[in-house]
């Protein structure tokens, strides 16, 4: 069977030019991204994502796409199912050559209405039996997602919905990687769900313990607390503990400081590498003093956390680059870095809410920032009231404890910092 279909027309009905053909051919496999191109952008710079092949040979190597002129990887939209994305899917609705080399498939964005395309999708989506990957954060493009079975699936981005997702969950036990969108808070999960071979979880606290009863692999444990409930997420950490499972990174998003966070990770923080602490709450802006109420509360845990390399504070507050609460702040921060590594000597890395990255490199604490603009910003907020002298010899030890990365007794610190990079934006 020829997969391009005769004189080299795909199955959508439009013709692919020879070298395009060639391509498809060599293809071990492929991702199709329907989003916009500042989304798209954004997944394929993650790394874990690689494009192999050029969707424009799913609908022709005439495409008009904005995305896929910016990116060279993304769909057009618009044109009914004479346009880009009509013709994408009816390609993989009636081309299982091509639908079956998807691996994953991300559904972020389509030109309404979607009914017209429901058939065609149900089609694409039946099709793609060997997908290991399914993104789609909106309900409306979910709802097609959630009613296929995908035998090779091990990652799913869907949100939760009480008609569909729970036997979405039951069919698909493999599953490696779960991030449970959610719409509301509020809402409770029914039933619990055999998944033993989880090894990440990102979604709400209060759907956690229905996921992760079974979970004996959990590594990466990304949880967003429910403000409406505002439980106490102990219970999680025990249940994991039970689990013995390997959790080595933990990321918590809360919306007011919740000093209870600080009591339930060292239920099972024994393996724990990597922990960010988050607060996204409006009502908490620019409060710097609750900032330091909850990072000193860590003062009284973190021994209790032997092989943490990599701790993050996140909040909204924010600090006026010119003014001098900028340089307490800073202060204040290198105290706690200090404090913490004499509790566990592990910790390299401490990233704070001033936007400074402190590392511990020739046994002192030395500021990075993800901005080159940042970082000299913070180097003079810390050198302002030095004499000359103690400002050049700063400068030079910064200078000196970043060249230190590239000597040989580093690499292990280089390694852990590529373990963080890997799974978490490491500034």
């Amino acid at each position: 069977m020829d997969p391009l279909g005769r004189d080299g027309v795909g199955g959508g009905g439009f013709r692919v030019e020879a070298d395009t053909a060639r391509l498809v051919t060599n293809t071990v496999s492929f991702v199709v991204c329907i989003m916009p191109e500042t989304m798209l952008t954004s997944t394929l710079l993650q790394g874990r994502r690689r494009v192999l092949a050029k969707p424009s040979f799913l609908f022709g190597p005439d495409c008009e796409g904005p995305t896929a002129k910016a990116v060279g990887t993304g769909l057009g939209l618009g044109g009914g199912m004479r346009g880009p994305f009509g013709r994408l899917i009816d390609t993989l609705a009636t081309n299982t050559f091509y639908a079956g080399a998807v691996r994953e498939f991300h559904f972020d964005e389509h030109p309404r209405p979607l009914d017209e395309f429901a058939e065609q999708i149900s089609a694409a989506l039946t099709n793609m039996q060997h997908l290991t990957g399914v993104y789609s954060i909106w309900t409306e493009q979910a709802s097609f997602i959630v009613e296929a079975t995908f035998p090779s699936l091990v990652e799913c981005q869907i949100p939760w919905s009480y008609d569909d997702t729970p036997e979405f969950l039951l069919r698909h036990p493999q599953l490696r990687k779960i991030d449970m969108c959610y719409e509301e808070f509020g809402i409770r999960y029914p039933g619990k769900y055999a998944l033993p071979n989880l090894v990440e979880f990102q979604g709400v606290d209060a759907l956690a313990p229905a996921l992760l009863g079974d979970a004996r692999n959990l590594q990466r444990l990304r949880l967003r607390l429910d403000m409406e409930f505002e439980q106490d997420p102990a219970p999680i950490f025990r249940m994991l503990a039970r689990n013995e499972c390997p959790l080595w990174l933990v990321d918590i998003t809360m919306y007011r400081w919740d000093e209870r966070v600080l009591s339930a990770v060292p239920l099972h923080g024994q393996h724990i590498t990597s922990l960010v602490l988050r607060n996204e709450g409006d009502d908490n802006d620019n409060d710097i003093e609750a900032d330091r109420v909850f990072m000193s509360g860590i003062d009284q845990i973190i021994h209790l956390l032997p092989n943490l390399f990599f701790i993050r504070i996140e909040s909204l507050t924010s600090f006026n680059l010119q003014d001098a609460s900028l340089q307490h702040q800073l202060a204040f921060e290198v105290e706690r870095a200090e404090t913490w590594r004499r509790s566990t000597p592990t910790l390299g890395i401490c990233s704070m809410p001033s936007e400074a990255c402190w590392m511990y490199l020739s046994r002192r604490w030395f500021p990075q920032a993800r901005d080159p603009r940042r970082i000299w910003q913070i180097m003079q907020a810390m050198t302002r009231g030095l004499g000359e002298g103690e400002k050049s010899a700063l400068m030079t030890l910064h200078v000196l404890a970043l060249a230190e990365l590239t000597r040989p007794e580093k690499y292990e610190f280089v390694k852990k910092m590529g373990a963080v990079q890997e799974h978490l934006a490491l500034m």
